[in-house]
This record gives C-alpha cells, sequence and structure tokens, in this order.
C-alpha cells in the first residue's frame, strides 16, 4: 500500500530557511516544492533546493557511526561510539584539563537552529571547556557587535522600502535571490542605486553608480563620504543633536579622510565618492545593504561596520522604514544567539577561551572563542594544549585559512571526531565519525530572519524523515551527557522536549504548532522605538564616539587601516607578489564547500575560475581558460583563469570551497583585525604565472 503525505518544513541548503512543502511516498521524499503561503519566499526558491533530493540521498552521505582502524573506517554501533567519545573526552580532561578540549561548528550546523547550537553550548559549559569556536571567528559577529556597540541592537536594512541602496560588498544575486528580488522591486518603484564593489556584478551593471573599489579600502570609503556630508552639512542636523553622541569628534576625525585623498587610497575616483555621498544623503529613507562578512575580513572590518553605522546614524536613517530596522520581539526573547539562550549555563566554565584575553569584544560572555589561534595552540601547546576537537557539521579544511596549517594541527589532535551529514576531507583525518541527521531529518525552530532581515515571524522546521542512523545533534549531545553522568543538565529524552523547555517563556504552544504550520508570527516591527526608550548603550544614545572601546583601549572613531598585505602597506612584498587576492565570492547553487557532491550543479560548475582582468592576464602571459599558478607566501595553487573586464584591474577573485584548487592554501589564519582577531581573506597579495606544460 502507498503512503503518501506532505510536510511543510524549510529548507536548510543556506540560512535563509525557505518555506518548502516536502511530498513522501513510503517513508522517501520524492518532490520538493516551495510554500506558497510563507511570507518570506512566497514559493519561489533558488537552484539549490533542485538539489535537496540528490544531497539526502547522496551516496557520501553518512549512514553509521564509524571508527578508524588502522587507516580504514569501520562501522559500530551508537553505543560504541558514544564510550569511544565518551572515554577519549573523560581522558582529555583528567590529563589536560578541559580547556584542552574545543569544538569547532560549521554553517550547515547552525542553519539547523539555534536550540542545537546553544545545546552543545551547554554540553560544552558542563563538562568545562570554554572553546565553543562557531564561524563567528571570522564571519557574522563582528557586525553583531558592532551594531550593539554603536546602537545597541542589531537592526536589518529594509531594501524594500527604500529610495536609495547601498548594495556594498554584496551580490545578492548569487547567495540571496530572495534580497536581490527585494532591491530590483525597490529600483522598479524607483530607488537609486549604488553599488560598491571590485566586480561589475550583475547588480552593478544596472548600479546608478558602480564604485569599483580596491579590495579591504571600504572603511576609508565611508569615511571619506562622511567627510562630504558634514563638511557641506547634509546630515540630519536635528537627529544627531538629540540621538548621537560624539558628532563633534567625528567632524574633526574625518577631515583627513577628504575624497582627493581616499579617491587615490580605494582607486574610486573622487567624483564618484562625492556624487555617491550626495545622492546617499539627498535620498531618504536610504539603506547600506552588506554581505555577511565581505567587510570584515579585513584589517579595518570591525571599523568599516562601525563607520557604515555612523553613515546611516547621521542621515537619520535608523529605525524608519526604508533604512534600518529591527523586530521588536515583546515580552520574553526567542532564545538566539542574541540573548545566549536559557541553555547556556556559563557559571560552571572557570577558564577562559582561546581569544578572549585578546579580543574581549568579540569574545564576549563564552559566545564564541576565536578560533583563528586553534592552529597555533595545537602545534605549539601554547599558552595550553588543545588535544581534542569536535567538529559539528564544517569542513576547516576547505573553509578556513591558511589549510596547509590546518590539516597539520588537525593530524597532531590526540583524537578528532567530526559530526556530518556527507563525508568530506576533514573527516578523513577523523578518530570517530557520526551521522549527523540533515534538515529533513530533525525537527527545530529557526530564529535568523526575526533577527537578519527584520521579518516578525520565526520558522519550524518539521522532521519529514528519517534517515538510517542518522541523528539530531543534540539527540547525540543528550545522550552522551548521560553517559558522562551529566544527566541532570540534559533531563530531556528528545527534541521535542528540549524545544518546550526552551521556547517555554515565550508562551508560544509547540505542541499544537509543529506538523501544522512552518512560520509563526513573533514580535512586530516599531518604528523610531527610541523615542520612548532611547538606546541601549551607556550613553542612551547612538555612541558615534564609543565609550566603550574607549576603556578598552581600542579606537573609539572609526579608523581606516591598510591591509596587511597591498601595494600601498607592504610596497616591498608587492614586488614580489604584484597582485591583489581576493577570495570567497559566491554561486548561487554551493555554500560554502557543501554540495559539491551533487551531479547537477558540477555539470553547471564543474570547477572553480579565477577571475581575472584581461590587461592583467595578458601582463603575465596568461590566456583565458588556461590553468595558471597563483602564489602567495602560505602556498600555492593550480587554477583555471576566466579573463573578464568585469573586474578590478590588477585583482584575481577566487571562490573558496574546491578542494581540488583550494584558495585557503593561499590564505593566512593570523588575526589582523585588532578589535575581533577576524583573518585577511578579502584582501592579499599574490603572484601569477601560466602553467608550463
Amino acid at each position: 500500500m502507498t503512503i503518501r503525505k506532505e510536510i511543510k518544513t524549510l529548507c536548510g541548503m543556506c540560512p535563509w530557511a525557505c518555506g518548502i512543502v516536502v511530498s513522501v511516498e513510503n517513508e522517501k521524499v520524492i518532490k520538493i516544492e516551495g510554500d506558497s503561503d510563507h511570507p518570506w519566499n512566497h514559493g519561489k526558491l533558488c537552484p539549490k533546493a533542485a538539489g535537496i533530493i540528490d544531497y539526502v540521498y547522496s551516496p557520501d552521505r553518512i549512514r553509521y557511526p564509524m571508527k578508524k582502524v588502522d587507516g580504514k573506517f569501520e562501522r559500530i554501533s551508537w553505543d560504541e561510539a558514544l564510550d569511544i567519545m565518551a572515554t577519549q573526552l573523560n581522558k582529555i580532561k583528567e590529563n589536560y584539563g578541559a580547556k584542552s578540549w574545543a569544538v569547532l561548528e560549521g554553517m550547515s550546523f547552525v542553519c539547523q537552529g539555534f536550540t542545537s547550537m546553544t545545546l552543545l553550548q551547554r554540553f560544552c559549559d558542563v563538562y568545562g571547556s570554554p572553546n565553543f569556536i562557531t564561524p563567528e571567528s571570522m564571519c557574522y559577529l563582528s557586525r553583531i557587535t558592532a551594531n550593539m556597540l554603536t546602537l545597541g541592537k542589531f537592526p536589518a536594512a529594509d531594501p524594500e522600502n527604500s529610495k536609495c541602496i547601498i548594495l556594498w560588498g554584496h551580490n545578492p544575486a548569487e547567495s540571496n535571490f530572495i534580497t536581490a528580488e527585494h532591491i530590483m522591486n525597490a529600483k522598479k518603484k524607483g530607488a537609486k542605486l549604488i553599488v560598491v564593489d571590485p566586480r561589475k556584478t550583475s547588480f552593478a551593471k544596472k548600479a546608478n553608480i558602480h564604485a569599483q573599489i580596491r579590495p579591504g579600502t571600504d572603511c576609508a570609503l565611508a569615511l571619506s563620504m562622511l567627510n562630504i556630508i558634514i563638511s557641506e552639512n547634509l546630515y540630519d542636523t536635528e537627529f544627531v543633536e538629540k540621538w548621537t553622541t560624539g558628532f563633534e569628534e567625528l567632524a574633526e576625525h574625518v577631515k583627513v579622510y577628504s575624497p582627493d585623498k581616499i579617491g587615490k587610497i580605494t582607486l574610486v575616483p573622487e567624483k564618484i565618492i562625492r556624487d555617491m555621498a550626495h545622492l546617499y544623503a539627498a535620498s531618504k529613507p536610504a539603506c547600506i545593504v552588506e554581505g555577511i562578512n565581505t567587510l570584515q575580513q579585513v584589517p579595518a572590518g570591525f571599523q568599516s561596520q562601525r563607520a557604515m553605522l555612523i553613515l546611516q546614524s547621521v542621515t537619520g536613517n535608523i529605525d524608519i522604514a526604508g533604512g534600518t530596522v529591527a523586530v521588536d520581539l515583546g515580552g520574553p526573547e526567542i532564545p538566539s544567539v542574541a540573548n545566549c539562550s536559557p541553555l547556556r549555563l556559563p557559571e560552571l566554565v572557570k577558564e577562559s577561551s582561546m581569544g578572549q584575553q585578546q579580543f574581549p569584544i568579540l569574545v564576549q560572555g563564552g559566545w564564541t572563542a576565536q578560533g583563528m589561534l586553534l592552529p597555533d595552540m595545537v602545534l605549539t601547546g601554547k599558552p595550553y594544549p588543545i588535544k581534542g576537537l569536535t567538529v559539528v557539521g564544517s569542513n576547516p579544511l576547505l573553509t578556513w585559512p591558511n589549510s596547509n596549517k590546518m590539516r597539520k594541527a588537525l593530524e597532531k589532535l590526540d583524537f578528532l571526531t567530526v559530526i556530518l551529514t556527507t563525508m568530506n576531507e576533514t573527516a578523513e583525518l577523523a578518530d570517530l565519525i557520526l551521522p549527523e541527521a540533515s534538515f529533513l531529518e530533525r525537527t527545530e525552530i529557526w530564529e535568523i530572519l526575526s533577527i537578519s532581515f527584520a521579518k516578525p515571524f520565526i520558522n519550524l522546521r518539521n522532521k519529514a524523515i528519517d534517515f538510517y542512523e542518522s541523528m539530531p545533534d543534540p539527540e547525540i549531545w543528550i545522550k552522551l551527557a548521560k553517559r558522562m553522568g551529566y544527566e541532570k543538565y540534559f533531563p530531556w529524552k528528545d527534541m521535542n522536549e528540549l524545544l518546550e523547555y526552551s521556547y517555554g517563556p515565550t508562551g508560544l504552544d509547540l505542541k499544537t504548532l509543529f506538523g501544522k504550520t512552518n512560520c509563526i508570527p513573533f514580535g512586530e516591527i516599531k518604528y523610531k522605538q527610541y523615542e520612548k526608550e532611547g538606546f541601549k548603550t551607556p550613553s542612551g544614545k547612538i555612541e558615534i564616539f564609543s565609550s566603550v572601546m574607549k576603556q578598552l583601549g581600542l579606537e573609539p572613531l572609526p579608523v581606516y587601516n591598510e591591509p596587511t598585505e597591498s601595494p600601498f602597506g607592504s610596497p616591498e612584498l608587492a614586488k614580489e607578489y604584484p597582485v591583489i587576492l581576493t577570495t570567497g565570492s559566491r554561486k548561487l547553487q554551493y555554500t560554502h564547500s557543501s554540495f559539491r557532491e551533487i551531479e547537477k550543479f558540477k555539470k553547471k560548475m564543474p570547477e572553480p575560475n579565477g577571475e581575472i582582468h584581461p590587461e592583467t592576464a595578458k601582463l603575465y602571459g596568461i590566456n583565458d581558460g588556461e590553468l595558471m599558478i597563483v602564489e602567495t607566501k602560505r602556498g600555492k595553487i593550480e587554477i583555471k583563469a576566466k579573463t573578464t573586464e568585469d573586474i578590478l584591474p590588477n585583482t584575481l577573485s577566487i571562490p573558496h570551497g574546491w578542494a581540488k584548487h583550494n584558495v585557503n592554501a593561499l590564505t593566512d589564519e593570523k588575526s589582523v583585525d585588532p578589535v575581533t582577531g577576524y583573518p585577511a581573506l578579502k584582501a592579499l597579495l599574490c603572484k601569477i604565472s601560466p602553467k608550463k606544460e
């Protein structure tokens, strides 16, 4: 007898969690469609969704727990796997202390939901390890932190209602099709579009102004725009006087960022800088839509974010439709990265996490350790050794910088566990592999739209199928905790009980909601909320001059720092490595290193290309479509050249996440941003040459 059902749930192929309807026949997925009732994607799906079934049933899926025996993986039971892990964790704690075991989790794990993430943090808390490493070591937390210091909250751009949109270091056509649609709809209604990008993206070609910027100089450009807006009295005087502190200091500070000087630094002509400033200041409401981490992975990354927030603040584009807005959750907040969830037990941790002394602003409250320090700690044992590592939903050999060094560190560990859905390069080095449930095999709640896009709802991820012995991450940690004697801290029997506990304070009746919907209205957007409550900063106002940063001995006003490797900042190095390298550009069918095994995706893009201007290629004897050698101080790779006039001359752009052409063999994990410890992935130096037969 054929049993067929339809389940409303969420796509998990990227963080944006579009609503989908999964058709299941005899417990197997046979069709995926967009959910037309979902208020985020309204039934539309990007190309990734076409690969969901191939991903779930991939021959590379991990079906059972496995341990490495004589260099090969053997299937074992869950009981044996959990016993092995408990034994090894106890051994590390006894011999070296709890801080010598670390967890490194990736974006695919983050995409499952904050309950999964904070439950794992709870396990770390109870075990006693402060070293919970997230993608925020180089990703999104810099933006959140800059917002909290400056505004006391984390609002989001509202391009749908804007009259002027600056698309800064972001190409949503290749990463977030819904944001791309919102921008184009606004443009059709008459909104002006400014694009800041070293490449002539599809949006840049449609823009009113395209600032083709030298990678890594965005902070200088934003400060130069402030120079113009302030010197020409184009700012919102009333808003600045009433709701900001530090404006006078800013006005004096930005005088040195004159557009003629900054034009030479950024390679953006002075006239374009002036046109950008005039158009943005004259168009209200206006917003800035930026990439997830594009602007932060340089020495001035954190300061770039602060400069852009100040740019929006002095023009009065805070808390208004078409500017930046935030969801007021009201009452008990939903458990999230914003409030660290009731699951956390940080009081049980007695040690400081890696990076907490060097980067206290980023590593606040034990939310994340600064993982850029991990390889050196493993290899040198200083300031203390890391002996064990559990990698969850990540492939750091491809997605973390300085892959050669990362490999050496992973190989030196006493015990490496990897929890994932699909076999990858990092897992090949593991001692133990545990099969992680995919997004169709678990129940969860996902809140990122309410936080990152100011959408007043949260999403439900409803389980659709089972897959062999795969298990949702929280259930793995609950079972392991009970084996290790932590049962009083982990009383839940399954994911449903855990979610009911975690979300109980919100008043959500999950028992009546799961399985019946994938979207719950939650919170509301309140404009100009500061008029009643002020801003949640020490002064109650927007802190242009940050009192907190001053207390910590950091620059209280945004300051531009030249990239550590550049023709301007390191001219001697540029003699040997004369080409600017920027990394990490997106392709819509892939997320970081994921989904390379899906055949229909490989047909569209079987391998990456290094995009380079024809004049630059000719200078170094490189022909379009031929292999070239790209080399930095860290290593070298071979990659096929793609010549295009759409990229700034003397610049090479290479995507990441490809095993055979791994750009992270070229990058450096060294912390360059003095505030966050982020590495420089967007502005490095390299040399290029044709591959000789």
